[in-house]
């Protein structure tokens, strides 16, 4: 899962419910959480200076979802196994070398989903890895296909890769 689904507390919320009824498990990267911490840290200071010149507003927290989710054992942070590290570099450097535009972080959150053997998929929100998987040409969708991953939306439903 990407980090941009992690830092919207209603769709996370909404996505750790359907968890519930469908008995998914949802799996992060220890980098896609990383990322969450810094970008986390990044909208509380946002939200203090809000409360500074705005009346006190009761906000979603999307960390207490987050925990929320853990607690309730919906929320899994996966670490790379042995057996997954060569696979994991693998799709590290053909994610890198192939794909100019992704960040580090987002070249490290799918190479995780990519190399883990209890992940089926990945989620995300950002626009521009959408846009890409659209694309007959893409090379994001070629290495997923390849690996016999999915990419979900916030619905929890297959993206089509056509």
């Amino acid at each position: 899962m990407d980090t941009n689904v992690l830092l919207d507390p209603r769709n996370l919320r909404n996505l750790l419910r359907k968890c519930r009824n469908r008995q998914f498990k949802i799996k992060i990267s220890p980098f896609a959480l990383t990322e969450f911490i810094i970008k986390y840290a990044e909208y509380i200071n946002r939200k203090r200076k809000e409360l500074l010149s705005y009346p006190i507003i009761s906000h979603p927290d999307p960390l207490n979802e987050l925990l929320n989710g853990m607690m309730e054992g919906l929320v899994d942070v996966f670490i790379i196994k042995n057996e997954e590290l060569s696979d994991f570099l693998k799709y590290i450097n053909e994610l890198q070398s192939e794909i100019l535009w992704l960040s580090p972080s987002d070249v490290l959150i799918m190479a995780s989903a990519l190399a883990d053997k209890e992940c089926n998929g990945f989620m995300t929100l950002d626009k521009k890895i959408l846009r890409s998987i659209r694309d007959p040409k893409s090379k994001i969708k070629e290495v997923f296909i390849r690996a016999g991953k999915y990419f979900y939306n916030e619905e929890l439903e297959h993206i089509s890769f056509n």
